[in-house]
């Protein structure tokens, strides 16, 4: 009895973005090799296993998540595809602890907030098989790491005037916006006020609330107002500013 043989073919491809880093092994084809006649005889599992090139992951500096995934066929109760993977500090020496992967799950030894500064990562598959006749097949298999990668930014718009007639006095003030943001990606806004020849510092506001500078009793003459647009999103999500609409009621 033997194993029909088959043609061995492995690609590896490497992506890399701004905000994703994505790893992806993809093996195909890979059976077990014809092994021994006389460990045919001696032992009921036969075993095949290989271990792929290390993977570098220096460019992960804050692990997001990580997936691991595969396709296979086998045989209930007949054959079996286990894999295995390991993180080291080394792309020579092969790794001698590994741990299993879950398919579909994510992979071992890489946790959220990981650096992966000078890390490599190794991928071991093993087939086996208790009847000679019958192979298991790894056709594919995905490895999949995201980078944390928060961008920030900020707008400031061209300055507005509220001067008015002369005398012109401010009764109350009010600072609206519109925005999509959710808890990964938000939103801050600050004014900053020119009023009686000098320039307030910037001051955050609360949507709906009232602007610094422009309190009540306070002359609008060569006023003006500046707005200050920050924002904090990604990799995921990133907000967007719809509007920003400025009130003021004289006296």
């Amino acid at each position: 009895m033997k194993f029909k043989k088959r043609q061995q073919i492995s690609n590896i491809t490497f992506l890399a973005a701004l905000t994703v880093i994505g790893i992806i092994l993809i093996l195909t084809g890979l059976v077990i090799k014809e092994p021994d006649r006389q460990a045919i005889k001696a032992a009921e599992t036969i075993q095949g296993y290989r271990i792929s090139t290390p993977l570098s992951l220096d460019m992960i500096k804050n692990v997001a998540t990580s997936s691991i995934e595969w396709d296979a066929t086998i045989e209930d109760g007949i054959t079996s595809v286990t894999i295995e993977t390991a993180v080291t500090e080394s792309d020579t020496e092969i790794p001698t602890t590994w741990q299993i992967a879950t398919n579909r799950g994510s992979i071992p030894s890489i946790e959220p907030g990981a650096d992966l500064s000078y890390k490599y990562l190794w991928t071991k598959q093993t087939l086996e098989t208790v009847d000679p006749d019958i192979t298991p097949q790894l056709h594919s298999l995905t490895e999949m790491i995201r980078m944390e990668a928060r961008t920030e930014g900020y707008r400031i718009s061209p300055e507005f005037n509220l001067s008015g007639e002369e005398g012109e006095v401010v009764k109350d003030s009010q600072i609206f916006w519109q925005a999509n943001e959710r808890f990964d990606g938000n939103i801050d806004v600050k004014v900053n006020v020119f009023s009686e020849g000098e320039w307030f510092n910037e001051k955050e506001v609360v949507n709906g609330g009232r602007i610094p500078g422009l309190e009540p009793g306070k002359n609008l003459s060569g006023a003006k107002i500046q707005t200050k647009t920050s924002f904090v999103g990604g990799p995921d999500f990133y907000p967007i500013l719809e509007n920003i609409k400025i009130f003021v009621e004289l006296e």
